[in-house]
This record gives structure tokens, C-alpha cells and sequence, in this order.
């Protein structure tokens, strides 16, 4: 997907480019980033495979050096060099704290007003945050978004968990309080990415009742998904757990390029199961409560026999 977009770019832009400037995809990274395993890789395949070179910058670099050319093109310095992004590849960008003082907003904003690709765009971006997808699930919103095609909106409807604003003063009210009296039924989610910030249980009901507008504001309530456990053994910690109840979430990877008036690139690309403890209620890989895993289908009445 990053080399289409590349070439995609180089498509349309070509006469604008300064020829003694690389065009490079720019990975947008966090300041002293952790997780470099799989950028790297990515990085390297990228390169192998299709001789798009990959330059890893950061917001604060990219407010320290980067430009606009004349024809908008982001142009970054880097060790004597001048590059042009083709494609702006955010690993970072997510949660709040990669946005600590008004540098990384105006970094931000450079991005949105060059022409390099985004990935994702703003609107995608958006779209990754539970305030954003509590509305966009709301019926009339899906909806007016699909006039023509009801039955479609009525088919992502019914695989929509309920997802509810926490306005004390909005059209939800009644099913906050249906949160206060059985909070087992629900969660908490705020606007950031990983595991860890979950609000469960009776934290619930606290919550409810005694955090302010804007705490309130920052989170959407969502009936809980109660999916059915199975038996598998997790590697932890370096360490083989006993047999245990767990449950698997499948991610799907998945590619789209397009511009005003075409689709270049929609296809699935693979996938992520994330398995964790079926008593734990926010299971995150990287915060050390879940573990990466593999699919093995089998018919629901040979369960017994395949676990």
C-alpha cells in the first residue's frame, strides 16, 4: 500500500518535483520509539522489494525541519539532505500525549496542508476515535450518510455494539442510568490508543456520578461485548501459563488508496488475533496482558475435541 501511494504520488506530481531532491515515504514516529521491530521491517520490505526508500522523522523534527515548497510539497532536511515526502506514514499522532506543546500541532498542520498522501488522512484518523465512531454509529447519522443504500446501513447497524455520549444533559440519559444500576453490562472507552484505560465495573458507576463535564466528554459509554471463552495456553512474561479460559480478537489489516475521482488500491491484506485472559477486562499486548496468537478454525461441535 505505501509503494502504491508512493507511485501514485510520483504519478501526479512528477513535473513539480525538484530532481535534485529524493522522494521518500516519511514515517512519523514517536521521540525515542520502542516499538521499532515492525517499522523497521516494513522499512527494509519496502525498500527491498520496491526501492522506495523510508526516512523515520517525528513531529518536533518535522516542526524544526520541515517546509513547503512552492508547488506544497513537505520538504524535510535531514543530515545536509533536502527529501520530499511522497507519503506521510503516522505510527504516532494517536493519543494526546504526542501532542505535548503547540510544536507538534503546527507539525501537524504543515502535513495537512502539503500535498504528500496521508496514512491515514485526517478523516480516517478521525474515524479511530470512539467520540467519532459512537456518532457515526447513531441511526440517523449512518443513515443520512447512506440514503440510497438503507439496507446496508441497516446491516452495519446490527453488528454495531450500542456505543452513548456521556453529555449529563444529552438524549442518553436514560441509558446511563441503566450504567449505574447494572455496570457489568457496560465500558467505558476513552480517546487513546493501547490497553490500560479501560473503566469497568464499578469504576462506572464513580464515574457516573462524580466526574466532571469535560472527564465525562473525553470517554463514550459501550454496552459490553460478551464474547464466549475457550481453553488455550498463554505465553507470558516469557512464562507458559496454566490452561486457561481465553478470548481472541481478530484485527483485519486492510489497504485503501483512492483520490477524488478514483479507487487505486482496496484489498484486505491480512490479519491480528490479540488473545488474553478471559478475566481480564483490558488486555493489551504491549502492556504485558495479552499475547499475539493464531487462528484454528474448527466446526462450533468439535470445540471440545480441538481445545
Amino acid at each position: 500500500a505505501l509503494q502504491a501511494a508512493h507511485h501514485a504520488f510520483l504519478e501526479q506530481r512528477r513535473e513539480t518535483i525538484d530532481s535534485n531532491r529524493r522522494v521518500v515515504v516519511l514515517l512519523v514516529a514517536q521521540p525515542g520509539e520502542r516499538n521499532r521491530i515492525d517499522q523497521r521491517h516494513i522499512e527494509f520490505s519496502l525498500f527491498e522489494k520496491h526501492g522506495v526508500p523510508l526516512v523515520r522523522t517525528s513531529l518536533i523534527d518535522i516542526h524544526e525541519n520541515g517546509s513547503l515548497s512552492p508547488s506544497k510539497h513537505l520538504v524535510l532536511k535531514r543530515h545536509g539532505e533536502e527529501v520530499i515526502g511522497s507519503v506521510i506514514y503516522f505510527r504516532a499522532g494517536y493519543t494526546p500525549d504526542d501532542f505535548p506543546s503547540q510544536k507538534e500541532w503546527d507539525a501537524r498542520l504543515l502535513i495537512e496542508q502539503s500535498s504528500a498522501i496521508k496514512a491515514p488522512s485526517i478523516s480516517y484518523h478521525l474515524c479511530g476515535t470512539k467520540r467519532v465512531q459512537q456518532v457515526l454509529a447513531d441511526p440517523e447519522v449512518l443513515h443520512a450518510l447512506l440514503p440510497e443504500e438503507p439496507h446496508i446501513a441497516k446491516k452495519l447497524l446490527q453488528s454495531f455494539a450500542g456505543m452513548y455520549d456521556l453529555d449529563r444533559n444529552g438524549k442518553f440519559v436514560e441509558t446511563h442510568e441503566k450504567a449505574k444500576n447494572s455496570p457489568q453490562d457496560f465500558v467505558m472507552k476513552p480517546q487513546r490508543e493501547g490497553g490500560g484505560s479501560l473503566v469497568v465495573g464499578e469504576k462506572i458507576r464513580e464515574a457516573l456520578n462524580s466526574w466532571s463535564a469535560d472527564e465525562l466528554n473525553s470517554h463514550i459509554l459501550m454496552e459490553r461485548i460478551t464474547p464466549v471463552p475457550m481453553p488455550n495456553y498463554l505465553v507470558l512474561g516469557g512464562q507458559l501459563s496454566e490452561k486457561t479460559n481465553v478470548i481472541p480478537e481478530i484485527g483485519f489489516f486492510h489497504s485503501y488508496l483512492a483520490d477524488e475521482s478514483r479507487v487505486l488500491l482496496d484489498e484486505t491484506k491480512g490479519y491480528l488475533v490479540r488473545t488474553k485472559p478471559a478475566e481480564v477486562d483490558d488486555g493489551g499486548v504491549a502492556a504485558g496482558r495479552a499475547a499475539l496468537d493464531s487462528l484454528c478454525l474448527c466446526d462450533i461441535s468439535d470445540l471440545p475435541k480441538c481445545c
